[in-house]
């Protein structure tokens, strides 16, 4: 009975320190891809300082799709993803708004979309309130 209890004891401690390695690989390998998910977070960053909305999106993209352990780079992107949305539309409401000074003649089918670009502005701070509300850290 002893060698059993003995033998018992000694695979739990096994199984612990094997549950730790496992721990500690997966903890060095989500502090790489939250620096290489980082590291793209700053060329999107760059991106929509560019107004390269196209390239801003696709390096949030590859963090979606190639950093699944970047928990907190993944939670930056949602938020960043919001703030590429929010100013594309600004822009294209600034434009839009140049556009009926300019086209008299295409005034009304202007206005709706300018009405459409405000109601899709307000959608995005609304979520970008919402987003940083439920933001978590991992």
């Amino acid at each position: 009975m002893k060698k059993f209890t003995l033998a018992a004891v000694c695979l739990l401690c096994l199984a612990g320190c094997q549950n730790d390695n496992k721990k500690a690989g997966w903890s060095k390998a989500r502090t790489e891809m939250e620096a290489q998910a980082q590291v793209c977070l700053k060329d999107a960053r760059a991106a929509l300082e560019r107004a390269d909305y196209t390239t801003a999106r696709a390096k949030v993209e590859e963090i979606r799709s190639q950093y699944n352990l970047a928990l907190n780079a993944r939670e930056e992107a949602i938020l960043f993803m919001d703030s590429v949305d929010m100013r594309q539309a600004t822009q294209e409401l600034q434009r839009v708004n140049q556009l009926i000074h300019t086209q008299p003649e295409n005034q009304d089918s202007l206005k709706a979309a300018a009405d459409e670009l405000s109601q899709k502005i307000k959608f995005y701070l609304r979520k970008l309130e919402h987003d940083k509300k439920n933001r978590q850290e991992h």
